[in-house]
């Protein structure tokens, strides 16, 4: 099971935790304990539904994790959850390694205006 499938009750990690922290801080978004990762984070970005906000520099604790660099993340848990996010997109976090955090999950948590639906091909209409 992916780390962004956990609920956010299921995670137990210290730089998790200040991560989730400094995102409640900066997006003005509670954590529901019963929220995945993944739900927790499009919230984030999506406080009220179809609307994107992105996280600005502004929002975000000076010093804090929001502002590493992700390639500086390497190794930890939070990189795997950026490297997770990323291949959600068909991307890796390696391709990220030189932008902030917050601008990473501006980046990469995908968009979800609506978007007109394809039709189905239908093989029969050649026949």
């Amino acid at each position: 099971m992916r780390l962004i499938d956990h609920r956010l009750r299921e995670l137990h990690d210290h730089e998790i935790d200040a991560f989730l922290t400094e995102l409640e801080i900066a997006c003005k978004v509670k954590r529901e304990d019963s929220y995945t990762l993944y739900n927790y984070l499009t919230q984030c970005l999506y406080p009220w539904g179809d609307t994107r906000i992105a996280i600005d520099r502004n929002q975000i604790v000076p010093g804090g994790l929001l502002s590493r660099k992700v390639g500086k993340l390497s190794g930890s848990v939070l990189y795997q959850i950026c490297d997770e996010v990323a291949r959600i997109g068909g991307l890796t976090a390696e391709v990220a390694d030189n932008t902030a955090l917050y601008v990473f999950l501006n980046r990469n948590l995908p968009d979800f205006k609506k978007k007109p639906r394809k039709r189905p091909h239908d093989p029969r209409r050649w026949l």
